[in-house]
């Protein structure tokens, strides 16, 4: 059996909802560093191999945190995803 990833021995299962991706990492401690930061600014960060902010119950409510996130803090929220 592969071994898993160190992101995919830390992630856990997302809830349903609007998620902004704010970042890809190729290393955990990037990904756990800008969760963390995320996480202290008052945005829930969730990490995968990407760090997603949410859940949100409207794509409306994740675009206006991407705008701010965007605007703010200068992370590259191009938009949102939904997980279904």
């Amino acid at each position: 059996m592969p071994e898993k990833s160190p992101f995919a021995m830390r992630s856990k299962p997302l809830d349903k909802g609007y998620y902004v991706p704010v970042g890809v990492f190729g290393r955990l401690d990037a990904a756990e560093r800008l969760a963390g930061q995320l996480d202290a600014l008052g945005f829930p960060a969730r990490l995968q191999s990407r760090v997603l902010v949410g859940p949100y119950a409207t794509r409306q409510e994740a675009q206006q945190v991407a705008e701010r996130l965007k605007r703010q803090h200068k992370l590259g929220a191009a938009g949102v995803m939904q997980v279904k």
